[in-house]
């Protein structure tokens, strides 16, 4: 299916613009063991990939330990592995760049912004990201819409001439509820799971750029 050509681009961050579902397992797997539960990765991408931390607790935890506990163990480990910049693949670093250079780009995520800034400065994209919507600046997380409907308020574009690129069925409904148009990566859940989204690619590149956008210059 063809998209719309659109005014904005809005880039989900984990497992889409930053390849880093695989840091993210490890992260609850290591803190699972760490007490004396398991945690699979055939468990994380079926139950809990693209929910939030709050959800993943409950689920994982159970609630044995405060909230704020568990979450200032799992950023502080999430930084330590991917704080540098070195999630985002290069292709992914060309994508976000060259469509910058089309229209106003947006990362829309629910993870916190103390851990998404230092991942796109090191990975050298902070000058071409126009808004950042995180976990701290909605009330409701995915799959719920806020965060796409605040990030096209920001940008001052409809959300109908907008396009979101996402990997999981929560991103995918929280861009589709938005009103937005979604293309959805295959790189963390099967094709299947994401259904609903307008167009499938197989990752964040610059030809999956071009399926949306049409032909374009390629970049170094």
């Amino acid at each position: 299916m063809a998209l719309r050509t659109p005014q904005a681009l809005l880039v989900d961050f984990n497992g889409t613009l930053s390849d880093d579902e695989s840091v993210l397992f490890e992260v609850y797997a290591e803190m699972a063991s760490a007490r004396g539960m398991s945690l699979t990765r055939e468990r994380y991408v079926d139950e809990l990939a693209g929910r939030s931390d709050l959800e993943i607790f409950d689920d994982v935890f159970s609630a044995s330990e405060s909230i704020e506990v568990l979450l200032v163990e799992r950023i502080s480990r999430y930084a330590h592995a991917a704080g540098a910049g070195s999630t985002v693949p290069h292709e992914a670093r060309q994508a976000l760049r060259l469509a910058a250079e089309l229209v106003p780009v947006a990362v829309v995520t629910s993870a916190f912004r103390v851990e998404v800034e230092p991942v796109l400065a090191g990975a050298g994209l902070a000058d071409f990201v126009s808004v950042l919507v995180c976990a701290d600046d909605v009330s409701t997380l995915k799959p719920d819409p806020e965060c796409y409907r605040r990030a096209c308020s920001l940008l001052g574009v409809a959300p109908s001439a907008s396009v979101a690129i996402e990997d999981s069925e929560a991103g995918v409904a929280a861009a589709k509820t938005a009103g937005l148009q979604c293309a959805a990566i295959t790189t963390t859940m099967p094709a299947a799971r994401l259904r609903h989204a307008d167009l499938l690619l197989d990752r964040f590149d610059v030809p999956a750029l071009e399926r949306i956008f049409g032909p374009l210059a390629r970049v170094a």
